[in-house]
Formats: C-alpha cells, structure tokens, sequence
C-alpha cells in the first residue's frame, strides 16, 4: 500500500510539472503515469533481472 500510495504521490507531482511547463504541458498524464508506473513496478523489475 504504500509503493502504491508513494506512486501516486509522485506521479501526481510529477505530472504538475509537466503541466506547467507550456511546450509539454499536453503529456502531462503521459508522465505522471510513467513515474506512478516505475514507483510501483520498479523493485520487482530490479529484483528480476538481478535475481536477488
């Protein structure tokens, strides 16, 4: 739950700045999805590929 949570905080942080900057401002959610994607999926891709 908290991957989770910590995901969606910074995805949500993420995607604000992406939103105030004009020229990107259209691939907000773009980013911010990415950013809560690799909080919530990164440590069991890491632990994957390095068989730990």
């Amino acid at each position: 739950m908290a991957r989770f949570l910590l995901g969606s905080g910074l995805g949500s942080i993420a995607g604000g700045i992406t939103y105030a900057i004009p020229a990107a401002s259209a691939w907000w959610w773009a980013v911010a999805l990415f950013v809560a994607l690799l909080v919530w999926f990164g440590e069991p891709v890491v632990e994957f590929f390095t068989g730990d």
